[in-house]
């Protein structure tokens, strides 16, 4: 096992790369997302174009009362979201604490694409029923 300083200065070293290579693309993605919510009042692009919500709609908002212990809320907002944080753990612990990649880690990153891709099949469908009913 590593010493601790050494593991602190490789995941720091690792952050650092990754900066570097993801560095400016981050910036600019967010950079357009607020000029998006200041011109449409929006963050979702399908919302704006399509006028309905996308897959991740409500992901950030659950995500965040998850991390604060609003599970109901958190469920309201986006049932992905019970996925989305363990994922995004486990995916950050993995890469900057152990700093290897295994296998498992992006299959159950890619079952949480899935079962959020899935929730949104079925959200649309009571979307489309609630616009029929109208």
């Amino acid at each position: 096992m590593k010493p601790k300083r050494i593991m602190i200065e490789s995941a720091m070293y690792e952050l650092k790369q990754d900066l570097k290579l993801y560095g400016k693309p981050l910036l600019l993605t967010a950079m357009v997302l607020v000029a998006m919510q200041l011109i449409f009042h929006e963050l979702c692009p399908m919302k704006i174009l399509l006028g309905i919500p996308c897959p991740g709609c409500g992901l950030t908002h659950a995500c965040l009362d998850i991390l604060t212990l609003h599970w109901k809320k958190a469920w309201n907002w986006n049932p992905a979201g019970f996925l989305w944080v363990p994922s995004i753990l486990l995916l950050l612990w993995m890469r900057y604490i152990k700093q290897h990649r295994i296998k498992y880690v992006f299959a159950f990153f890619w079952f949480t694409v899935g079962m959020t891709l899935l929730n949104y099949v079925i959200n649309f469908g009571n979307i489309i029923a609630e616009y029929k009913a109208l």
